[in-house]
Order: structure tokens, then sequence, then C-alpha cells
């Protein structure tokens, strides 16, 4: 019987879930189906602009009997600016010389990664009147997020919002705005200068309704002047 080199490399596709600026470890199988003693090379490949990195968790270089299977790990990580919405591939290449050049890649998921902020101004409040204030929602995660916005007293007061839901994609920043009906002074509705009330600030997800976050914020009465003239006489 003649020399026979050949080899398997199993699978030929693997996919590996990894959490934001974290990592896993995956495992490709090389068979040596051939009937003598072979040595093998690895060689991985990554896109120089794709925010992943791969490590070989072993010599680069082994050697196989014939009839004998050898397990390679791998240790995927991501990095900084890694995105939910994309996904990244990791080619691997297993050579023996000139004999054997078996091809291989790691589809590489990132898990999705919440991280929104929400700026609010001072706000100040005049009773009787309609109070507009402006926000600010900035993304610093990994994924596009569609949110819907909401907005509470602890008064029970009518807020109106501009715009109900955003969409705001990666490291980008989104103004909307609302405004808090505030009710007249009466006897059953004393708001005196300087009154703190609060305000909920929430962002919902669109499809599965999950809060990402919720602030609390203070609103405070303006002075109000009012003055009723009973009998004036000139």
């Amino acid at each position: 019987v003649g020399k026979q080199v050949s080899a398997i490399l199993t699978p030929s596709v693997a996919n590996v879930n990894v959490s934001y600026l974290g990592s896993e470890i995956t495992i490709l199988q090389v068979n040596n189906t051939g009937n003598t003693l072979s040595q093998f090379d690895i060689i991985t490949t990554v896109n120089p602009n794709d925010p992943i990195s791969v490590t070989v968790m072993s010599s680069n270089q082994f050697i196989l009997k014939s009839g004998r299977a050898h397990d390679i790990r791998f240790e995927v990580s991501t990095l900084e600016g890694a995105s939910f919405d994309a996904t990244y591939e990791i080619g691997v290449q297993i050579v023996s010389g000139s004999d054997i050049s078996l091809n291989g890649t790691i589809i590489v998921q990132v898990q999705e990664w919440h991280n929104m902020q929400i700026t609010l101004p001072e706000i100040e409040v005049t009773p009787g009147g309609n109070e507009s204030v402006s926000y600010w929602v900035s993304n610093f995660g990994n994924l596009l997020e569609h949110v819907n916005v909401g907005v509470y007293l602890d008064t029970g007061w009518n807020v109106t919002l501009d715009p109900l839901a955003l969409h705001v994609p990666v490291e980008s920043s989104y103004t909307g705005g609302f405004t808090i009906e505030v009710p007249p002074i009466s006897d059953e509705n004393m708001l005196y200068s300087g009154d703190k009330f609060t305000l909920w600030f929430s962002l919902k997800n669109s499809s599965t309704g999950t809060e990402l976050v919720n602030i609390t914020h203070e609103v405070t009465v303006r002075p109000f002047f009012a003055l009723e003239l009973m009998d004036w006489q000139e």
C-alpha cells in the first residue's frame, strides 16, 4: 500500500456567540484519514477592520498519527466597537506541506449590549402654563435602538410627547421634547414657589417592552404672582 495523505476538518463552519468585550471558546477537529504520520500548521485570518481577535490555545503546529483526531481550541474575543448588528468571520486554514489544505470558518455573533443615556435640563414650571422641555438620548451601546419614550409626573399632570418613539443608531444622539400641562392655582391645587415634584423618564424596547433606562428628575415650581383687585374705584 502506498502513502496516502488526507485529513478532514469538522465542522467546516462553527458559530460562536460572544458577549460585548468578552470571549468564548470554540473547537474545530482535525482527523487524519490518511495512512501516515502528518504534521499540520494552523493559520487564522481576521479582517483587520473587524473588532474581534482570535487566539489558538495551543501551539500553531501539531503532529497527528494516522486515524487519530486532534481538537483545536480557539479563543474568540470581541473588542470595543463590536456590533450586535454585524456578523464577523474568522478564516481557519489547516495545512500539511503541499499535500493538505483544509479551510474552515468561525462565524462570530456579538451579543447585544444596551447603554443609553438621557440628558435633561433643569425643569421649572409655571402654574396655569404649558412647559416645553427638550431632552437628549445618546446610544453608547452596540446596536441600533428602537425605543418608546415614557414621561410621567407624580402629580399626574398631562404630558405630551414629541416623538413617541425613537430610532437611535450606535454612537449617535437624538433630541426630542415633551410638554407639561400645569394646572392653574386653585383651592384644590395650591402650587407654591419652590415646590418640587418628581418626573420619571423611561425608554423601553419597542418590540419587547423591556425597560432599558429609567431616571428620575426634579421639577420645580417657579415664582408666580397673581393679584386680584376687589371693588377697585378710580
